[in-house]
């Protein structure tokens, strides 16, 4: 069954608190600045119905946090040495390896 027929066009005005809200929230989501600062750095330049839905400071961090951790999460540590993965960038200035003992002396 076509239910394009029933469809009636749907038009509101614009809402500007809104699309300034999304702003700030992009902004928290999608870069590493501290929330404290997005907060002070945005709240200068927003309106007041913008200013007065904006979500708190910890809120704003805790969704920030969860949002990069998603993006980035961290690597697995490694439970034995088979896992583990020494990259070439991880030599000394000499060239060779860069090893240690356990006790924590370097290994020739």
């Amino acid at each position: 069954m076509n239910f394009d027929a029933f469809k009636q066009p749907h038009f509101h005005k614009p809402d500007l608190a809104d699309c300034e809200l999304r702003e700030v929230v992009e902004i928290a989501e999608n870069t590493h600045t501290a929330p404290y600062l997005i907060h002070s750095s945005t709240t200068g330049s927003i309106s007041q119905d913008t200013r007065a839905r904006l979500p708190s400071e910890e809120a704003t961090k805790k969704r920030a946090q969860r949002i990069r951790r998603k993006k980035n999460p961290r690597p697995r540590a490694p439970t034995c040495l088979a896992e583990l993965e020494i990259e070439d960038d991880d030599c000394t200035s000499l060239g060779g390896d860069l090893m240690l003992n356990i006790d924590g002396t370097f290994a020739s």
